[in-house]
């Protein structure tokens, strides 16, 4: 079955991400080490991504077991501006615009960086529909996620090829009949060749 829909992940395909950043910029302002940093959020990632946590209790939080002596908004900015745009992606979800396929994202994330990255980078003005763990309640690889996203959006699995850079989400959309490509943006041309592969011109 030819494909007419494309369903992308963010993370590490249309932009690259190094929560470092936060670390190094909050740290002078914060009251533990800056190599404990991360590590004292680690078990609020999944409550947050999935929308058990809120993204202002989440701040709130962090900025307690931080010791962060800063303003509020400096330590939002600081965790939402962690991201640079993957170009090589970028440029082919336009050409498959121009194509007139589907465009749908599939990401795990939180209401904070998608509030920041849906404002500050225009490529996402190409995808008319979105998944986001923190609104479907579940993240991948759960196959629930990708349940709520054929359901609420009426998607085939067949006709939709699916792009991500972690391997068990991968293999969660295989295993619900998806084509996918395991994503390495230093291989940018392998996932080109698998589309031409599949008729895609690109």
């Amino acid at each position: 079955m030819p494909i007419d829909t494309f369903l992308f992940d963010i993370g590490n395909v249309l932009l690259n991400f190094d929560f470092q950043i936060t670390a190094r910029r909050i740290a002078p302002l914060c009251g533990v080490p800056e190599e404990d940093i991360l590590g004292r959020m680690d078990d609020l990632k999944v409550p947050l991504e999935t929308g058990q946590l809120s993204g202002e209790d989440f701040l709130s939080t962090a900025a307690s077991r931080l010791a962060f002596r800063g303003p509020p908004l400096e330590l939002k900015r600081a965790f939402q501006e962690i991201f640079t745009p993957n170009q090589a992606a970028i440029e082919l979800v336009e050409t498959l615009c121009q194509q007139e396929y589907r465009m749908v994202i599939l990401s795990n994330t939180n209401a904070l960086h998608a509030e920041y990255f849906l404002r500050e980078f225009p490529v996402f003005s190409r995808f008319q529909e979105r998944v986001f763990s923190h609104d479907a309640g579940v993240m991948k690889p759960d196959s629930r996620i990708f349940m709520f996203a054929l359901e609420t959006l009426g998607l085939n699995p067949a006709n939709t090829f699916y792009i991500d850079d972690l391997a068990p989400n991968i293999d969660a959309g295989r295993s619900l009949g998806f084509p996918s490509h395991l994503y390495q943006s230093e291989h940018h041309e392998a996932l080109l060749d698998s589309l031409r592969l599949l008729s895609v011109p690109v």
